[in-house]
């Protein structure tokens, strides 16, 4: 469980606590590690931190949940419930959105070629670069 921070909590094994980025404004509600960044999506905001030095390289105004296709970040949009935002991983700006869901996003993955999202409408959707 992760609030507020990042914490590594102690189970079966030797496990420790090795840092902590408390930055965020709120809870974090989801998590990825993608290379050498960890990217952390709260109820508004998405921050990605450097883990080689544990430097905050940038936040951005998204939401849970995020998911990595390709070379970019998609993520929910927290003012527009029912919107994707896609984020490129170079320049780090949204450089499109997707749009279709009649409810807040609960998850998106990326499998193959194509992209998952489900949402609190019922539904899940697949979607295709073209």
């Amino acid at each position: 469980c992760i609030v507020n921070g990042i914490h590594a909590h102690v189970l079966q094994g030797s496990w420790q606590q090795t840092y902590s980025l408390d930055s965020m404004v709120d809870a974090v509600q989801d998590l990825l590690v993608h290379g050498h960044l960890l990217i952390a999506a709260g109820l508004s905001v998405i921050k990605v931190w450097d883990l080689r030095t544990l430097g905050l390289i940038t936040h951005m105004d998204g939401a849970a949940p995020i998911c990595i296709h390709g070379k970019q970040l998609f993520s929910g949009c927290y003012d527009v419930p029912d919107m994707i935002k896609a984020w490129d991983m170079d320049s780090w700006k949204c450089v499109g959105t997707l749009l279709g869901h009649r409810g807040k996003i609960n998850s998106i993955c990326s499998f193959g070629t194509e992209l998952m999202t489900s949402s609190q409408d019922g539904s899940c959707r697949v979607w295709k670069a073209v």
